[in-house]
């Protein structure tokens, strides 16, 4: 059971990641590639997730921006299952706008 659960919070934490990730760089949240096994979130279930988070954080500006990137930060560096390695660590992409802004 812990594994199944497991797996959900990983692949909701990736679909996130790269939905606000899509968002801070100000390109459309597209799906380049989806887990091919991935079982709980389908590739329809992560473009809608995208969409929804783009519209929720409308316009980019200053404030929502930062908050943004507090979030994805939070994200990236919060989920650890006892500092193993977590399926985000497999997609730099997820949250690549880090290194633009280093």
């Amino acid at each position: 059971m812990f594994d199944q659960f497991r797996c959900f919070i990983e692949e909701n934490v990736l679909v996130y990641s790269v939905a606000i990730n899509s968002w801070l760089e100000r390109v459309p949240p597209e799906y380049y590639t989806w887990l091919k096994n991935a079982r709980y979130v389908s590739k329809d279930s992560a473009s809608e997730t995208a969409e929804k988070v783009h519209s929720s954080l409308g316009e980019k500006d200053e404030a929502n921006g930062w908050l943004a990137a507090c979030l994805l930060k939070t994200i990236r560096d919060n989920q650890r299952w006892h500092k193993g390695t977590e399926l985000i660590d497999n997609f730099p992409e997820a949250v690549s706008w880090f290194k633009e802004m280093l």
